[in-house]
C-alpha cells in the first residue's frame, strides 16, 4: 500500500502520507530497503511489478539499499 501511495499523481497529500507511512515502516522494522523487499520471492515472477512497487517505495522515501 505504501509504493502505491507513492505512486498516486494529482494528490497533493499523498507524497505526504507516503513519507509519514514510510517513517513508521522504518521505525517498525529498520533494516528495510528496497533490495531486500525485492529480493521476495513473490517479485521474482513478476518483475515488471517488481518495478512499479520499487518506484513507489523510492517515492515515499526507503533506502534503496
Amino acid at each position: 500500500m505504501l509504493s502505491a501511495v507513492g505512486c498516486l499523481v494529482g494528490n497533493e497529500l499523498c507524497p505526504e502520507v507516503a513519507r509519514w507511512a514510510a517513517q513508521k515502516l522504518l521505525a517498525a522494522e529498520p533494516g528495510f530497503t528496497i533490495e531486500r523487499y525485492r529480493a521476495l520471492l513473490l517479485f521474482q515472477e513478476i518483475p515488471q511489478w517488481a518495478d512499479q512497487m520499487a518506484e513507489g517505495l523510492r517515492q515515499a522515501g526507503l533506502p534503496e539499499r
